[in-house]
């Protein structure tokens, strides 16, 4: 057994290196769904960056820092506690902030988003969005 563990070494660091990378530092995740179009479209791939918000135990998946919180306009992935389904949304409220809804307009603190109309076609609607510092496409 030593003979295999001395030969494989480098194999076996290599994977535990990937693993804590994995668990710790970065991801990737799919996006199941078409929510986020047209920004991110069901099938995409993300890539996560796990140490933006601070450090993690690998595997446990349990915050040891915090470097930044989520700000508006951020994309996020979690996993919801009433399913094991991974969501990736776009950061709408910070804490304190009071969301709402006037018809179709979204109101944070009693201000409407800025919201453009771009383009209708008969399946969609396609306009920009400024959420925060952060324009994007909805």
């Amino acid at each position: 057994m030593k003979k295999v563990v001395k030969n494989y070494i480098g194999l076996l660091l290599f994977f535990v290196t990937l693993v804590f990378f994995w668990t710790a530092v970065g991801d990737w995740n799919y996006v199941p769904s078409g929510s986020m179009e047209p920004t991110l479209f069901d099938g995409d791939w993300v890539l996560v960056d796990k140490m933006t918000y601070g450090p993690s135990v690998p595997i446990a998946n349990i915050l040891l820092g915090k470097f930044n919180s989520p700000e508006r306009g951020d994309i996020i992935t979690f996993v919801p506690p009433h399913t094991d389904v991974l969501y990736v949304k776009r950061v709408v409220g910070i804490p304190g902030d009071q969301i709402g809804f006037s018809g179709r307009d979204v109101v944070i603190n009693v201000e409407n988003l800025s919201y453009n109309q771009l383009a209708v076609e008969p399946a969609s609607e396609i306009g920009r969005e400024l959420l925060g510092i952060v324009n994007h496409l909805i």
